[in-house]
């Protein structure tokens, strides 16, 4: 009588573990991690903007920034684009 006592005692507790029971935490688990690298990322490009490298790299990669050469080439290039 021990023995199947037991082996249904073991057949309550697998079943338990089945189904949706640990996806709540697994979710949790998940959202803070998301959270954690926007927080993270967000640091970073804070840091990077308080350092002026950001306004820099923004100015680099533009297209179009007025250089005066001879006297009219910013403005014909304004004009132009």
């Amino acid at each position: 009588m021990v023995v199947i006592s037991m082996s249904l005692n073991f057949k309550k507790i697998s079943s338990a573990f089945k189904g949706e029971a640990g996806q709540s935490t697994l979710e949790y688990a998940l959202v803070l991690l998301i959270l954690l690298a926007l927080v993270m990322a967000l640091a970073a490009l804070y840091r990077f903007s308080s350092e002026g490298r950001l306004s820099e790299l923004i100015f680099q990669s533009l297209s179009h920034v007025v250089q005066v050469k001879e006297g009219l080439g910013g403005i014909q290039d304004i004009l132009l684009y």
